[in-house]
C-alpha cells in the first residue's frame, strides 16, 4: 500500500492505471492474469513499473519464483509462468520505453521468521543466474538470491520497501545514483539485527534511465 502511495503521489501514475493484489487476493491466477494484462496496457508514451513484496523461492529446478498465496514451495516448479525468468522476459516485451522491477522478496527459501517455506523438502542454495533483457528493464531486488529480505518492526515495514521509497519520496529519479544510498542503509540496518540477516540489495539491468 506504501508503495501504491507513492505511485500515484510521487511516480504520477493515475489511479485507474495503478494494478494492486494484496493477501490472499495474489493468487497464481491473478498474478499470472495482471503481468499479462499490464504488458499489453503498457504503450511507448510511458513506463511500466511492477513492484512486488512477498515470498520467492528456489525451486527444485534450480530455478527462482514467485510463491503466490496459494501455492506451496515443493510444487512451484510445476508453475514455470511464476519463475522470475519468464516473469521478466514477458515484461521486456511491453510496448512500454521502459520497466522498472521492485523485488522486495527473499529466495533462500526462508520466511520472515527465518523458518523454511518447503515442507520436507530441503532448499536448493545454488540457484540459477536470472537472465535480464539490459535495455529494457531495470531490476532492484531486496537482496542477493542468497540473502534474507528482513521486515523492519520499528518502521511497521518491509526494510528494502522502506529505504527505496525514503529515497523515491524526494523525488529522486536516477537509480543508478540512489542505488549505493539504499545498499548502505539497508545492509547496516540488517546486521544491526545479527550477520544472519544480512541484506545486500541488487540493481540489475539498464541502470542509466530515469526513473519517470
Amino acid at each position: 500500500m506504501a508503495f501504491q502511495e507513492l505511485a500515484e503521489k510521487t511516480l504520477g501514475i493515475p489511479k485507474e492505471n495503478i494494478i494492486t493484489l494484496l493477501n490472499d487476493d495474489a493468487t497464481s491466477g491473478q498474478i499470472k492474469a495482471k503481468i499479462e494484462l499490464v504488458k499489453e496496457l503498457s504503450d511507448k508514451r510511458g513506463n511500466l513499473y511492477v513492484y512486488f513484496a512477498g515470498h520467492g523461492v528456489p525451486a527444485k529446478d534450480g530455478n527462482t519464483y514467485l510463491l503466490p498465496s496459494d501455492m506451496s514451495a515443493d510444487s512451484i516448479h510445476l508453475e514455470p509462468n511464476l519463475k522470475l525468468d519468464t516473469i521478466y522476459a514477458k515484461l521486456a516485451k511491453a510496448q512500454a520505453k521502459n520497466v522498472f522491477v521492485f523485488m522486495d522478496s527473499c529466495f533462500s527459501g526462508k520466511d520472515d521468521s527465518g523458518s523454511l517455506l518447503y515442507k520436507g523438502v530441503a532448499p536448493v542454495l545454488r540457484t540459477k543466474k536470472n537472465v535480464i533483457n539490459t535495455k529494457k528493464l531495470t531490476i532492484l531486488t531486496a537482496g542477493k538470491s542468497t540473502d534474507f529480505a528482513n521486515d523492519f518492526k520499528s518502521k511497521q515495514q518491509r526494510m528494502f520497501t522502506y529505504y527505496l521509497i525514503k529515497e523515491l519520496s524526494q523525488g529522486k529519479k536516477n537509480l543508478n545514483k540512489i542505488y549505493p544510498d539504499i545498499q548502505s542503509d539497508v545492509k547496516r540496518a540488517s546486521l544491526r539485527k545479527g550477520l544472519g540477516y544480512k541484506q545486500v540489495p541488487q540493481i540489475y539491468g539498464n541502470k542509466k534511465v530515469s526513473l519517470y
